[in-house]
């Protein structure tokens, strides 16, 4: 039988659309019998954790219900739910082997090499065995799976230092408070992920930890063995001012902690942060509570970045992960084989380790016969110029690179949220690499059209790690730099901006820039650089940012200094938006034409960002070129 499995996860849906398709433990069963009463003679295992909802399928009058069944499990027909089809995957056949036995051997999870989805791989199989809906295809199936997952645990050392959401959590507190032996602690719940939670806890010497939960018997138990203080759950309001962090793990199916706590706890610790960490699929604390004073909230989601940056050292470990994995899918697949049996061990190794093979995902094309594509991933933006550049650049890819494929997504997710309640949706980074994995594009150059390596550019790092990942180090994708970052295509801009004003400025007239700067180090560093390079392109080309340095004081100081009694003004932006036309050349007291003209230097604002200009363009196709020839080799993490 032809395997199947259809379900999302932590890169196909955030979390607040996960919570709605999670199904606790007790109601799966009743879920496989709806499976049954429909399709007697098909199989299906049922795995839902805090980062994946996913439904295993066998049996020949499946293959073709797909729909139906999500909506049966999972009821994602319901609008109320959210659960719309674009959220939900659909692997077959070897691409579903594969599937499950890298989410059992941890190298599908947000935190690669976790150990806790094998334990909950193995409860899923036996909920499905006692079901009656696991038998001759899913069973040995699944125990192969298991198998595998053991191999690699064993062999690879990938589960080694933190590899868990729990120790995560406690790496995100100790980024806040950095001695957590003084803080005060709070951990709701006392599942497997609270009492990891709180052996991470007490190893780094926290003192003054409460523990809540609703069964009295299972707390006391936890905290004899481990420590802390057990409270019943209708104390958590009470002691939620006493807490500098609280940690959340329950399987509750509604918020257990609600904003307005958090707010009334906030009122009384004055300035003192309040960390809230929420590790709950149903979320266990009410997002709005992170918009109280003072308090920081995290979800399963926030701690993704973490999670790359912890993967970006284990590369080497997963590759050899991906190796044990595939060759216990070759072997389900094939076994009994005489031509497999037959091969030469050197020709087993080398077929095994070709690095142009990747079969996760829908990447499974030798990269010289591949499909290829641009990813283009602006910051994002509403605003009307936006669309025409979206537009002549995709035009100019198109000619340039012709039979290449070319998609969009946006780094903004606020923007991407407006976008969508207009009806308009824009992928995130992550969603559009996930899709161009299912529709068979192997070698992807990802193309910022990024000013500077900012916050959205260091997502955009993330999701390309992740999903490269995800790929077992078969995906080509290659991903560029922020624009800034190369000192001759900052040259090329600045001398773009400069030859495009309608009339070449006066002797006493400046041309400045205005961009939005930096508040991180790689892109302060970046604007800093591009300033001084300014003035060796043009002694009138001054370029100053709103966030770090050179500030408008600066600019108007280096005017008055120069003699310049006029300025065109330009926003060094790559759309001229909002911030453009407030900050920039807005008749506000605090915009940069107001502060100028204050101090004596006439302002000629022109609205127009750098993605107006031609030379922007080709340099943004440049780098796509550059990384499509670079995509030829071995993934850059190999």
């Amino acid at each position: 039988m032809t395997p199947l499995v259809i379900g999302m996860d932590f890169r196909t849906a955030p979390v607040a659309i996960r919570e709605r398709a999670a199904l606790r433990a007790e109601e799966i069963p009743e879920r496989l019998r709806r499976f049954r009463s429909l399709f007697p003679a098909g199989e299906c295992v049922i795995l839902s954790t805090c980062n994946r909802t996913e439904a295993y399928l066998a049996g020949p009058e499946v293959c073709a219900e797909a729909g139906r069944i999500a909506a049966l499990l999972f009821e994602a027909d319901d609008p109320s739910a959210g659960c719309d089809a674009a959220r939900w995957q659909v692997r077959r056949g070897e691409r579903a082997v594969e599937h499950l036995f890298a989410v059992a051997s941890g190298l599908d999870s947000m935190v690669v090499g976790e150990t806790e989805v094998l334990g909950q791989v193995r409860q899923a199989l036996a909920i499905a065995v006692a079901a009656g809906t696991a038998a001759s295809a899913l069973r040995p199936l699944f125990q192969r799976a298991i198998r595998t997952a053991g191999r690699v645990h064993a062999e690879t050392g990938i589960c080694r230092g933190r590899v868990s959401v729990s120790s995560l959590a406690v790496e995100l507190a100790e980024t806040l408070f950095r001695d957590l032996s003084e803080r005060t602690v709070m951990v709701v719940g006392a599942g497997e992920t609270a009492e990891r939670v709180l052996k991470s806890l007490v190893e780094r010497g926290v003192r003054a930890v409460f523990v809540f939960n609703r069964s009295p018997g299972r707390v006391g138990s936890l905290v004899r063995r481990i420590g802390g203080r057990a409270l019943p759950l209708d104390a958590i309001e009470e002691r939620l001012p006493e807490a500098d962090i609280v940690l959340c793990s329950t399987s509750a199916p509604h918020p257990v902690i609600r904003a307005g706590a958090v707010r009334r706890a906030a009122e009384r610790r004055r300035d003192r942060p309040l960390l809230l960490i929420d590790l709950a699929v149903p979320r266990d604390i009410e997002p709005e509570a992170g918009e109280a004073p003072n308090v920081r909230l995290h979800d399963l989601d926030g701690l993704r970045r973490i999670a790359a940056v912890n993967l970006a050292g284990r590369r080497q470990v997963v590759q050899h992960a991906w190796r044990i994995v595939r060759d216990g899918v070759a072997e389900t697949l094939d076994a009994p084989s005489v031509s497999r049996a037959r091969e030469k061990p050197d020709d087993r190794a080398r077929r095994r380790s070709r690095p142009c093979v990747a079969r996760k995902g829908g990447w499974g094309v030798d990269a010289e016969r591949g499909r290829c594509a641009i990813l283009f991933v602006p910051p994002g933006t509403t605003c009307p110029e936006a669309g025409a550049v979206m537009a002549r650049v995709d035009a100019a890819a198109a000619r340039r690179f012709p039979g290449v494929e070319r998609r969009w997504a946006f780094t903004s997710a606020m923007i991407r949220e407006r976008l969508r309640a207009r009806g308009t949706p824009v992928a995130s980074p992550g969603e559009a690499l996930a899709v161009l994995s299912r529709d068979g594009f192997h070698r992807v150059a990802v193309t910022p059209l990024h000013l500077v390596a900012g916050r959205e550019y260091g997502e955009l790092e993330q999701a390309v790690a992740e999903r490269g990942a995800a790929s077992g180090g078969g995906a080509r994708l290659t991903l560029g730099t922020a624009m800034l970052s190369r000192a001759a295509d900052v040259r090329r801009v600045l001398e773009a901006a400069l030859s495009s004003l309608p009339e070449a400025p006066g002797p006493e007239e400046a041309v400045i820039l205005a961009a939005h700067g930096s508040p991180l180090p790689r892109g302060a560093a970046d604007f800093a650089s591009a300033a001084a390079l300014a003035r060796s392109v043009d002694r009138r080309l001054l370029l100053g940012v709103g966030i770090g340095s050179p500030d408008i004081r600066a600019v108007v100081r280096e005017c008055v200094a120069s003699g310049f009694r006029g300025a065109w003004l330009l926003p060094f932006m790559v759309w001229a938006g909002h911030t453009a036309r407030q900050a920039v050349a807005g008749d506000g007291a605090c915009s940069w034409k107001a502060g100028l003209e204050r101090n004596g230097v006439g302002c000629r604002p022109l609205l127009r960002g750098l993605g107006t200009l031609d030379e922007t363009v080709s340099i943004w196709l440049d780098q796509a070129a550059a990384l499509l020839e670079c995509g030829r080799g071995p993934w850059a993490g190999e």
